[in-house]
């Protein structure tokens, strides 16, 4: 891979080649699935791509988002042999509605899991390792968000570099609030702005693939 003169090595980090990720679910993969077969490597979502999945009332994104971490979180087990990274993928999901249980999660990565390792126990023991890589914030307000952000920014500057998914239910959570105290105190603007300046910083430099619904 060649270093190009306007690039630095962060970028040259970034577009390194990398295996297409891809949930399993049509609904999802469709737009970067380039084959009409079932080859995981044909297309799928590459590092800083971000997914907004429609949200609302009875929307099924919540749900969608536990496929893709899943998904994610499955991958090297499924398919070892295509590994390219030494450090295990890793999820990072930002649950501000609380909508994720630790059970929920686990459930549909055994799920994901069952063609692999048809064993219950070791299926069981692969599903609570694969648990342990998601690191989830429940976060109250944009303020926390953002430090939470930064936080994790700083965190990952001393970790290893690997594969890492952002999940966030849900992107627009703490709008409202920002909104009316943009009317009350004039300074809201800047609190709504915040997060997603901040959240494109964190994509540019770590390169997760992000999933974010709308809320």
């Amino acid at each position: 891979m060649r270093w190009q003169l306007d690039e630095t090595a962060l970028d040259l980090f970034a577009r390194r080649p990398a295996r297409g990720f891809l949930t399993g679910l049509a609904c999802i993969d469709a737009p970067v699935r380039t084959s009409d077969t079932d080859d995981a490597h044909a297309g799928g979502y590459v590092p800083r791509q971000v997914v907004e999945l429609a949200g609302g009332p009875g929307s099924p994104a919540p749900v969608l988002l536990l496929h893709a971490m899943a998904a994610f979180l499955a991958r090297d087990v499924i398919e070892p042999q295509d590994a390219t990274d030494d450090d295990p993928a890793r999820v990072i999901l930002f649950d501000h509605e609380c909508f994720v249980t630790p059970s929920a999660l686990a459930h549909v990565i055994s799920s994901k899991l069952l063609a692999a390792i048809p064993n219950d126990t070791e299926r069981r023991k692969q599903t609570q390792l694969l648990l342990q890589r998601v690191k989830v914030f429940r976060c109250r307000d944009t303020l926390e968000w953002v430090a939470t952000l930064n936080h994790s920014h700083f965190e990952l500057l001393d970790a290893p570099p690997a594969p890492l998914l952002v999940a966030i239910n849900t992107i627009g959570s703490f709008s409202a609030v920002d909104r009316m105290m943009a009317k009350s105190v004039g300074n809201g603007l800047a609190l709504i702005d915040q997060p997603f300046l901040t959240l494109q910083q964190f994509i540019q430099q770590h390169t997760p693939i992000v999933f974010a619904e709308e809320g």
